[in-house]
């Protein structure tokens, strides 16, 4: 634990982070997502996709969304199963040269501008950067403060 926090950590990554989304039967809130993404957030990241289908109507239409998404940093990956998810999402993260993750689902878009080193700045072993809360919020419920 002493490592952890003492000796930075050193990645083999030209970006700062990476982006795993999660996502079922949402193509088309999938596709407002990463258009929100690639317009709103500078630089963008690589993304990577975890998601699955319940029919061949719902796979052509993610299959649709990532044929828009050709020319960017954007990989699918496939949940083969209902119980596959943690050990997809684990070969994932190994995979990952990338320091620091966030977490996205589906439903969300980027109404604002972000930049990326904004968020990155945070030490990850002290702060928990939340991309959805506003300066506007004053009160934490997790510490009633």
């Amino acid at each position: 634990m002493i490592d952890i926090y003492t000796k930075p950590h050193k990645s083999n990554s030209e970006h700062p982070a990476e982006c795993i989304i999660f996502s079922m039967d949402r193509a088309l809130q999938l596709h407002a997502l990463l258009s929100s993404y690639f317009e709103k957030v500078n630089p963008p990241l690589p993304v990577h996709v975890l998601y699955r289908t319940s029919s061949s109507a719902h796979q052509k239409a993610y299959d649709d969304v990532f044929s828009l998404f050709d020319d960017s940093q954007v990989s699918a990956v496939y949940q083969e199963s209902k119980d596959s998810f943690k050990n997809q999402l684990i070969s994932i993260l190994e995979y990952m040269p990338a320091e620091k993750v966030f977490f996205l689902v589906d439903d969300i878009t980027f109404t604002e501008d972000l930049d990326i080193f904004d968020f990155v700045k945070f030490d990850v072993r002290t702060t928990v950067a939340s991309l959805r809360m506003g300066a506007n919020l004053k009160r934490a419920y997790t510490t009633q403060k």
